[in-house]
């Protein structure tokens, strides 16, 4: 991290701490993310995430003055910055009127049509741009703010589709197609991807790269009653247990026998 960056440093030590899914590099050569909070150095190299940006850069043609966001729309609503971010619920105070460079891949832009949040990609690195200041709007004491931070790391660093390492066969999984390098091998034969969907209606094993790290799932012969593949309670059908009459039929019988006991006598009395 680099800027104001004692928030930034304690996001990542949180995470660091509960699975060491991030950690803090032991210096800026070595490290494979970079977080900026307003100018980025010229020599910085590896993927980078800018809050705030400031200053000349090439991730950026022109920088203009803040405006207030009344809207925030999501351009690419599945990428994987947002996973568990809801742009509706997110202040985007210090927000720029910037311009970004033409390869720019717009992921939140707002009602004006100025980008909030987008990614560039060039030859050996990523570049995510977010386009407003955590300081203002205690955007730093959100929620929404290390869970934005970690999205977007786990993405640059490829890490970022959630997936179980078995399925049942005839299930279908949703790719990123940008984290799919080349052909997608499968149990019958080599595939590309096609519309986001990877059915796994053979048995065996599906893999390929992802920014040259392989990853593999298989498709087995799974039986859902038997597994806890999904977490869906099954719904219970409720009965009466078959044990003679309730209590309380007893005492609402014997009351009436008693009452109809107390006339008779009483009518048996009055008549002698």
């Amino acid at each position: 991290p680099a800027g104001d960056n004692y928030f930034y440093q304690r996001c990542i030590e949180a995470f660091a701490k509960s699975g060491g899914s991030l950690q803090i590099a032991s210096s800026a050569q070595s490290a494979s993310i970079s977080v900026f909070h307003g100018n980025v150095p010229a020599d910085v190299s590896g993927n980078i995430i800018v809050f705030s940006p400031t200053g000349v850069s090439p991730f950026w043609k022109k920088l203009g003055n803040e405006f207030i966001v009344n809207l925030a729309m999501a351009e690419n609503s599945q990428h994987p910055t947002l996973r568990h971010t809801d742009i509706n619920q997110l202040n985007f105070s210090g927000s720029k009127k910037i311009t970004p460079p033409e390869n720019a891949r717009v992921i939140v832009e707002s009602d004006e049509k100025v980008p909030l949040i987008y990614q560039i990609n060039e030859l050996n690195r990523s570049v995510i741009v977010i386009n407003l200041n955590p300081a203002q709007g205690d955007f730093f004491l959100s929620p929404s703010f290390p869970v934005m931070i970690y999205d977007a790391a786990t993405y640059l660093s490829g890490n970022s589709t959630q997936l179980a390492s078995t399925y049942a066969t005839g299930s279908q999984v949703t790719l990123d197609p940008e984290e799919v390098d080349g052909d997608i091998s499968t149990p019958s034969q080599s595939n590309q991807l096609s519309n986001n969907k990877l059915n796994l209606n053979s048995l065996g094993i599906y893999s390929w790269q992802n920014k040259n790290k392989p990853i593999s799932i298989s498709a087995s012969l799974l039986s859902a009653d038997e597994s806890l593949l999904e977490s869906r309670v099954k719904s219970s059908e409720l009965r009466n247990l078959a044990s003679g009459y309730p209590l309380s039929f007893w005492l609402i019988v014997l009351a009436i026998a008693v009452l109809i006991t107390e006339s008779i006598m009483y009518h048996r009395r009055k008549a002698d």
